[in-house]
């Protein structure tokens, strides 16, 4: 995955008490990997309660003390693993309809449309761990994504001028273009944190057209001006 800009300032460094390469022997980068891996695969399972170094070692095919000799807490992997989940940053190109653009800019930001990804944004957002700030680090990003995606799509729409996008709102996340607001923002984000778990199965496409079919077209709509 690619890097973000905003990673390294939003990500805690104070929470790594072993950086990466940073002490001991030289480190093999492909063992490095499994156990990232196999952290994702842990907490798109069983969210992050249940994680632990001995089960990160074993789904990982990994000794304990491997796991130690790079990570010597579950915070400092925990840490680590966050900074693995980015989002994009890039404009997409308009299709010309706000519907379809809404859509294609919802599914492209949030990555949710592959299973796993989903399943441990969602698991961390919801988890209320006591490691606020890494959970913090996570939806400052997926926020700000969601938000980008949504400006860009009112924008390409004309619904508001280019230079314009910032209305008089600015969220944790970023500027909202005028109509949306800060609480439209927060009902988005939390249909596509938290439908996975009423209806009992991962976001499909279907899922993010009924978001801005039921959901966003009626909130801009409201609020659009009146001929």
């Amino acid at each position: 995955m690619g890097n973000l800009d905003l990673m390294n300032a939003e990500t805690p460094a104070h929470v790594r008490q072993r950086p990466a390469g940073s002490v001991g022997r030289s480190r093999d980068a492909g063992r490095d990997q499994l156990i990232l891996d196999a952290v994702l695969d842990l907490l798109s399972e069983q969210g992050p309660g249940g994680l632990t170094m001995e089960a990160v070692a074993a789904r990982a095919g990994v000794g304990k003390s491997t796991v130690y000799r790079r990570w010597s807490h579950m915070n400092d992997l925990l840490a680590d693993v966050v900074d693995t989940i980015t989002f994009p940053t890039g404009p997409r190109t308009p299709t010309g309809s706000l519907r379809d653009d809404l859509v294609e800019g919802l599914i492209g930001a949030s990555g949710c449309m592959d299973a796993r990804r989903q399943q441990v944004i969602s698991a961390l957002l919801n988890s209320g761990r006591h490691d606020a700030e890494l959970v913090d680090a996570l939806r400052g990003r997926f926020i700000e994504a969601i938000a980008r995606a949504i400006a860009m799509a009112v924008t390409a729409a004309d619904l508001v001028d280019a230079g314009d996008v910032v209305a008089s709102r600015t969220t944790a996340g970023g500027e909202l273009p005028w109509p949306f607001t800060e609480m439209d923002l927060a009902t988005v984000i939390g249909l596509l944190t938290s439908l996975p778990h009423v209806t009992g199965r991962p976001l499909s496409r279907g899922d993010f057209d009924r978001i801005v079919d039921d959901v966003l077209l009626p909130l801009l709509g409201s609020r659009a001006p009146q001929e």
